[in-house]
């Protein structure tokens, strides 16, 4: 597929910003303040939109699309009504979805095309950045300074960066540099990444950028991204080999697909998942394993309309789990879940995450691809606690939208 003029020549700077404050409430680090950048994104959105409409309009929301805030906006009510308790957290979602819904009506009205140009001007800044930050932490380790600061949850954070544009991920030891970008940590910029590796694959199909794009998936070493990639490498591959009606090249194509997928898992994928299962980084493996057992627990507990987002009562349930403190190495006992497919379930209720992973898979952004991205959605998902974050609802809302966005 080709590119359009729209995807080219378009240069909404303002659009551009807009999306990155998105994108740094769906997973950016820590340093950006989330409530009042979710205020700034509804604000935003909605001036953009009645710049289009000469007026505040969501005329382009489908009805299932309305149901679903609907029916969440329920659940928070019935959690609410049943624990008297109203959670900021529960709060912060709800403004999260409506910031997703702002951000769905101005792309919806606009087209995929506009969405696909924001994203691309972003990630090849990212990509750029973070290689340049890979050369300094690198070669001049010393640059880099530490700064601590209280996150909008009042937790006690650090970055070691550079200008607060080159980001170090803070040593550890028994633990190699790992690339974050802008993000709190590398397996959320994998998930970015990975999405820019199929735009620029099947709408751009600039070689020097998909190579930078694989070499930055590389530096995250999230096994995560490794496995994505190579993914999507495969079906490329696959394709060119369907495709190839000359045997020679079809048997080269094949042959090389099968040397390089076997180096990359060899020397690259094995040794970073043994490295997580087994050594320094054991304990993420660890607490990642203890995440899917306890949530789901919870979740058939608590399988209607779940137990509500408050980390507080996630952690005390979790504890009472006969097997929890038993793994050694892990972080359990004092972090929420990091598994997003999970914690949708056990949060919001088993029907409602159901729905959700529906419409996830059914999404209309990157729809000729859709397999692919339902594949790297979910697994990215299910290592990251980002499904009800502003970026990741704009799938959502796609797949529950009657009709594809604009292309």
């Amino acid at each position: 597929m080709t590119s359009s003029p729209l995807v080219i020549e378009r240069r909404d700077w303002f659009g551009v910003i807009l999306l990155f404050l998105v994108m740094m409430i769906s997973g950016g680090n820590h340093l950006f303040p989330r409530n009042p950048i979710c205020l700034l994104i509804i604000a935003g959105y909605g001036l953009k939109i009645y710049r289009l409409n000469n007026g505040i309009t969501l005329k382009y929301v489908s009805s299932k699309l309305w149901l679903f805030i609907t029916t969440f906006l329920v659940i928070i009510v019935s959690q609410t009504i049943l624990r008297r308790d109203l959670d900021s957290a529960a709060l912060a979602a709800l403004s999260s979805v409506i910031a997703g819904l702002f951000v769905y009506t101005y792309y919806k009205y606009e087209g995929i095309n506009a969405l696909i140009a924001d994203v691309t001007i972003l990630l090849k800044i990212f990509i750029v950045l973070g290689l340049i930050s890979f050369l300094l932490y690198t070669f001049t380790p010393d640059l880099f300074s530490k700064y601590t600061f209280i996150d909008s949850y009042g937790d006690k954070r650090s970055v070691s960066h550079i200008a607060f544009l080159f980001y170090k991920g803070l040593d550890i030891e028994g633990l190699s540099s790992r690339l974050y970008g802008f993000f709190w940590e590398p397996g959320i910029f994998q998930i970015y990444l990975n999405i820019f590796l199929l735009i620029q694959i099947f709408y751009f199909r600039q070689k020097l950028w998909i190579v930078a794009t694989l070499l930055t998936i590389y530096l995250t070493k999230s096994t995560t991204g490794y496995f994505i990639a190579i993914i999507i490498l495969g079906y490329i591959s696959a394709r060119f080999f369907y495709k190839e009606r000359n045997l020679y090249s079809s048997v080269s194509i094949l042959c090389t697909t099968i040397i390089a997928l076997f180096f990359v898992w060899n020397n690259i994928v094995s040794v970073n998942v043994e490295e997580k299962v087994a050594g320094a980084q054991s304990g993420s493996f660890f607490a990642r394993q203890a995440d899917i057992i306890a949530g789901l627990s919870i979740a058939a507990e608590n399988p209607v309309i779940g137990i509500g987002a408050n980390t507080d009562r996630f952690k005390q349930m979790r504890s009472k789990i006969a097997w929890q403190g038993k793994l050694s190495g892990s972080k359990t006992k004092d972090s929420g879940t990091t598994n997003g497919i999970i914690s949708l379930m056990y949060i919001w209720g088993i029907p409602f995450s159901l729905w959700y992973l529906w419409a996830l898979i059914r999404q209309n952004i990157l729809y000729k691809n859709r397999w692919l991205m339902a594949i790297l959605l979910i697994l990215s998902l299910s290592s990251e606690p980002l499904a009800m974050t502003p970026f990741f609802l704009l799938f959502v809302y796609s797949g529950l939208d009657a009709k594809t966005i604009n292309n």
